[in-house]
């Protein structure tokens, strides 16, 4: 949704004080004519006086109210950060601390290969960190954070939920721990049908984490990195949370434990 810069306070006082010296000059030259009274130099000084005092407030509300408008239209910044960059979970963690109201993440079921992760215990770490991020916006700063699981048809929650997504299972182990102790907790754990291909994370609607995934040699799905896109006039988040609302309102319900049972099993085999 747009921002309105049109009828802010700042503004309207600027108006008004614009309307008030313009109405005081105009009425002391008129009432000087209708009186037929000489002007002094002094009456006509401090007439021009109030004329540029008057330009010279409405040139300040002109000049702010473009800065506004032009700061609102090159809002936009996208950055594209690669998987094999040191950087990407602590980017995306800084992303999700700022966070001040919600955090609405859309995830699409799909293979991953996490091969060599065992190499890559520092993005290991980092990952992890990212995911105990989520938790802690919600349970220490009253951030509202909902995950939606796709599931496509025909499969369970326990197929999507496979031993090589160790941490987001972890993850979702430490929601649902949580949830048990304290059914107050600003945490949303919800599976739904599966409508994209996407997975995606929106930061107050207006900053988004967006996965890009490829295909390798074995024909399984792999992140090539992720689109981190600040866009304060939500420009592009507005249709990724239509996206959202359309798995949320036609979701299957909460996730629980028995949705987790078997792949449990499968990581103890």
């Amino acid at each position: 949704m747009k921002q309105n810069t049109n009828y802010s306070p700042f503004s309207n006082i600027l108006k008004s004080i614009i309307i008030l010296i313009v109405g005081a000059v105009i009425g002391t030259i008129v009432n000087s004519v209708f009186n037929k009274s000489d002007y002094s130099t002094f009456q006509i000084v401090l007439c021009l006086v109030f004329i540029c005092l008057a330009l010279m407030t409405y040139m300040i509300y002109e000049t702010l109210k473009n800065i506004i408008e032009l700061r609102n239209r090159v809002g936009i910044k996208i950055t594209f950060i690669d998987k094999t960059s040191q950087n990407l979970y602590k980017k995306t963690t800084k992303a999700v601390e700022s966070a001040t109201e919600s955090i609405l993440i859309l995830n699409s079921a799909h293979e991953s290969d996490v091969e060599n992760k065992n190499l890559e215990n520092e993005r290991d770490r980092d990952e992890k960190e990212y995911f105990q991020s989520l938790i802690s916006s919600a349970k220490h700063r009253g951030v509202s954070y909902i995950r939606i699981m796709q599931i496509p048809d025909g499969k369970a929650c326990s197929d999507i939920f496979k031993k090589k997504d160790k941490n987001l299972t972890d993850h979702i182990n430490e929601i649902l721990e949580l949830k048990n102790k304290n059914k107050n907790v600003n945490i949303g754990l919800l599976k739904a049908p599966m409508i994209s291909l996407t997975t995606f994370a929106l930061i107050d609607e207006s900053t988004m984490l967006w996965s890009v995934y490829e295909i390798n040699n074995q024909g399984i799905q792999k992140m090539r990195g992720i689109f981190l896109i600040e866009d304060p006039r939500r420009e592009i988040t507005q249709h990724f949370k239509t996206l959202f609302d359309n798995a949320f309102n036609n979701n299957y319900g909460s996730i629980t434990f028995n949705d987790l049972d078997t792949a449990c099993k499968d990581e103890k085999d």
